[in-house]
Formats: C-alpha cells, structure tokens, sequence
C-alpha cells in the first residue's frame, strides 16, 4: 500500500505542475491577446481577405481552364493546369453492399463498438464469450494526497 500511495502522491504533484502551467499559458495568452489583440485582427482581416482573393482567382482560372478544354480539347491548356479525366460511380449503397457480402467481402468492414454494443444486449451468441474484469479509475480530485494540503474526496 505504502509504493501505491507514494505513486498517487507523486501522480497528484505532476497534476498539480500540469494545471499551475496551463494556468501560466492561459494568462499569457490573454496579455499577448490584450496587448497585441488589434493587430491580431488586423491580421486576420488580411487573411481572410487574400484568401477571398484565392477563391475567386482560383474559380476564374478553373473557369478559363474548362472552357479551354471544352472548346479546343487542351488537357494542358496552360503549363501549370493538368486536365485529367476521372471515373465517377454512382450506385445505390444496398445493392453495392448486398453483392460484396456475397462477391466481396473484404469491402465489407467490421465495426467492433458497434457489434459488442449488440452482443451485450443479445447475450446469446454461441461464438461470444460475455466476461468482466476489473478497471481502476483514478479520482480527478487528488490534493488530499498533496503534502501539507487538505482537499475534499470529490
């Protein structure tokens, strides 16, 4: 008992450390936030604003690109912009599902949370073996195991 509660002593001080240095960060985020905060947003402002700038630069050369490709067959219509055909599928999901389970069933996938959740609720499958075993579970709370501090069991 004496190493297990040495071990709880010294996992509550290096809880202790981690909680005293997210509070250092967090009160240094909001000077830096105080401080700086204008030019933050100024500079958010900018981004924001370039990246707008992106997507309209960016529809404009798709745009330009296509029409290039549509009228002329350029799959390079320019040295930077590759035009590729690409296979589109379109199936509906219970027949595609229907014939992997028969032809396929490697594309069928196993959801392990999903299956043991129903396993437990049906507690009658032959080839599941229902068991339990014991998990500790560690009190958030340890300040009572802090030396010289007193702290409720929470």
């Amino acid at each position: 008992m004496s190493d297990l509660n040495t071990a709880v002593q010294s996992l509550a001080q290096s809880r202790r450390r981690a909680a005293t240095a997210k509070e250092i960060l967090a009160e240094i985020e909001i000077e830096i936030g105080q401080r700086y905060g204008a030019s933050i947003a100024a500079a958010r402002t900018r981004l924001q604003n370039a990246q707008h700038d992106v997507i309209i630069e960016e529809g404009k050369v798709w745009a330009r690109a296509f029409l290039e490709f549509h009228q002329h067959g350029h799959t390079n219509p320019h040295p930077a912009i590759t035009i590729e055909p690409h296979t589109i599928l379109d199936y509906p999901d219970c027949l595609a599902l229907n014939y992997c389970i028969k032809h396929l069933p490697s594309a069928c996938t196993f959801d392990r949370h999903k299956f043991e959740s129903a396993a437990k609720i049906l507690q009658g499958l032959p080839f599941v073996c229902i068991d339990s075993e014991p998990r500790a579970t560690i009190k958030r709370d340890l300040s009572e195991w802090l030396p010289g501090e007193e702290g409720d069991d929470g």
